[in-house]
């Protein structure tokens, strides 16, 4: 199966950028495609929508203290 990135994808041994193009195994290519991370270019099998689960953004509100220096002398 030729499958088209939708995003970039590390898994099963592939490493793809978005937009990358490559032959996969069937099973490998269905899989990224119902997990909606790429496209069959053939149109057999349905693109999945990309669902991100449990994700979670912890930010401190902080202040980076810097003074600024003149290197030139």
């Amino acid at each position: 199966m030729r499958v088209e990135a939708l995003e970039r994808i590390s898994s099963d041994g592939y490493s793809l950028e978005k937009d990358d193009v490559l032959t996969v195994p069937d099973e490998i290519g269905a899989a990224w495609c119902r997990n909606g991370w790429g496209r069959d270019t053939a149109g057999v099998v349905e693109t999945g929508e990309r669902r991100v689960l449990d994700a979670r953004l912890v930010v401190d509100n902080s202040t980076l203290g810097h003074k600024a220096t003149n290197l030139e002398g």
